[in-house]
């Protein structure tokens, strides 16, 4: 006969110590989740931007690609020049999407994982999130966590981002 010493863990005991890391993670989460809201114009816009004047380069060269047979010393570089130049803000548009679309998806996901624990353990909370002001591309970030719990504890803190 083998005994198993692996320990056995109640998942709805209400005896969870949430550490200072979790705590830290849940406060991070959320400042990542009001950059991503605070943000989200700005970065649309870019994205909007970017693709309409792609458009409008490549939009632009579009007898190089109707009067092909023209005589290759007549040609100059820059209707090429231009079509690239489209196309290259056109793949950073989309990069720019793309990006933004895994961050917003790794955030959802991190938060999920945080907010099941959280309910597992029956723990209600409330998350304000203050940026202040911006100097030399540093950042005051204001996290005041309110729970209904004494495993995970009210309090204030400031990150610098």
């Amino acid at each position: 006969m083998k005994l198993n010493n692996k320990s056995s863990f109640n998942k709805t005991s209400s005896k969870i110590e949430l550490g200072e890391n979790f705590e830290k993670r849940l406060r991070l989460i959320h400042i990542e989740i009001e950059k991503l809201k605070k943000d989200k114009i700005s970065v649309y816009s870019y994205i909007f931007i970017y693709m309409i004047i792609g458009c409008i380069f490549v939009i632009s060269q579009r007898n190089f690609f109707t009067d092909f047979e023209i005589a290759a010393y007549k040609r100059t570089s820059w209707p090429l020049v231009l079509i690239f130049l489209g196309f290259g803000l056109i793949s950073m548009a989309f990069s720019k999407l793309i990006k933004r679309i895994k961050n917003e998806k790794n955030v959802k996901n991190e938060k999920e994982k945080i907010d099941t624990v959280l309910n597992k353990h029956q723990i209600k909370y409330s998350c304000n999130v203050v940026f202040g002001e911006k100097y030399h591309g540093n950042q005051d970030v204001n996290v005041e966590l309110k729970s209904n719990s004494e495993q995970l504890k009210d309090s204030k803190i400031t990150f610098q981002v």
